[in-house]
C-alpha cells in the first residue's frame, strides 16, 4: 500500500496572498530607508568649501585698499575729496559681500584697512575744508569792518587814524601830507565830504605758495558823500594785505594810482600826488 506524505504548508500561504504581503513588506522597508535619510542633518550646498585650499579674493575689497592709498590726494587738495568718499562706499559693499560669502571669499583685512584709510583721509581733508571756510568767513567779516571803519574815520575827519589803516608799503608811496591833501582837497571838492563806506562783501583772497605766508585780497567798496548820498554812487577798488595781525589797505588804485615814473631810490624825491578822484559810478 502506498503511503502518501502530507505536503508542508507554504510559508507564504496562498500565492495571491503571499504576493501582496511581500509587496507590503517591501514598501515598509522602503519607507524605513526614507525615514533614515530624513533623519540625516541637511548640510549647506557650500559646506566644506570654506575649508578648502582655494578661496576667491573679494574684488571690492581690493578696490577699497587701492582707493584708500589714493585718498592721500584729498589731503593735498580738497578737489580729490570724492576719492575717499567713493572708497567708503565700496568698502561697505565689500564687507557685506564677505559676510554673505560663508567663507568662500577672503579679503576682510584689506577691506577694513582700506576703509579706515578712506575715513581717515576724508576726515583730515574735511577738517581742512571747514577750517578754510571758517577763515574765509572771518576774513570777509574783518574786511567789511575795515572798509566801514575807514569810511567812518574819514567822515569824522580823523586823517591820522585813517592813515594808520593803510599798509606800510602804501604809506611809503603816499605820504601823510599827500593823503591829507587828497581827502580834504581834491575828493571833497569833487564829491563833497565823505559820509560812509560800505564793502560789497565779495573778495578774491590769495595766499602765497612760499613760506612767507603773505595773503592778499581785492574787493570793491562804495563811498557815500554829501553830494552823492546813494550807497552805490561812488565805486572804489580796494586791495588789502594781511599784516600778520589784521588786514590793512594795501592800495587804492583810483585814489593813488602807481606813478609811471621810474622808481626812486631811498632818499630821493617823494612820489607825485594823486591824479584825482574817480568819476561817479553810473
Amino acid at each position: 500500500m502506498t503511503e502518501t506524505r502530507p505536503t508542508p504548508p507554504s510559508p507564504t500561504g496562498d500565492p495571491a496572498t503571499g504576493g501582496a504581503q511581500g509587496a507590503a513588506q517591501s514598501a515598509e522597508r522602503g519607507e524605513g530607508h526614507l525615514d533614515n535619510l530624513a533623519r540625516l542633518h541637511r548640510m549647506s550646498r557650500t559646506a566644506g568649501l570654506g575649508s578648502t585650499d582655494y578661496a576667491a579674493v573679494n574684488v571690492p575689497a581690493v578696490m577699497t585698499i587701492i582707493i584708500g592709498a589714493a585718498s592721500v590726494l584729498a589731503v593735498i587738495t580738497p578737489i580729490f575729496l570724492f576719492i575717499p568718499v567713493a572708497g567708503v562706499v565700496i568698502g561697505i559693499i565689500a564687507l557685506r559681500q564677505l559676510r554673505a560669502s560663508n567663507g568662500t571669499q577672503t579679503g576682510t583685512t584689506i577691506a577694513v584697512i582700506g576703509l579706515l584709510a578712506c575715513l581717515g583721509f576724508s576726515a583730515v581733508s574735511g577738517y581742512k575744508v571747514l577750517s578754510e571756510l571758517r577763515r574765509e568767513a572771518r576774513d570777509k567779516q574783518q574786511l567789511d569792518g575795515l572798509v566801514e571803519r575807514f569810511g567812518a574815520t574819514l567822515s569824522q575827519d580823523k586823517i591820522d587814524d585813517a592813515y594808520q589803516m593803510l599798509d606800510g608799503r602804501l604809506r611809503e608811496r603816499v605820504t601823510k601830507p599827500i593823503f591829507e591833501q587828497f581827502i580834504r582837497g581834491q575828493y571833497v571838492a569833487a564829491f563833497g565830504p565823505i559820509k560812509s563806506m560800505k564793502a560789497t562783501g565779495i573778495y578774491e583772497i590769495q595766499e602765497a605758495t612760499d613760506d612767507t605766508g603773505m595773503r592778499m585780497a581785492a574787493g570793491v567798496g562804495f563811498v557815500s558823500t554829501e553830494r552823492f548820498p546813494s550807497e552805490r554812487a561812488l565805486r572804489t577798488n580796494f586791495v588789502y594785505r594781511w599784516s600778520g595781525e589784521d588786514w590793512k589797505i594795501f592800495n587804492l588804485p583810483e585814489w593813488f594810482p602807481p606813478s609811471k615814473e621810474p622808481a626812486q631810490t631811498p632818499g630821493g624825491p617823494p612820489p607825485t600826488g594823486p591824479q584825482g578822484p574817480p568819476a561817479p559810478a553810473r
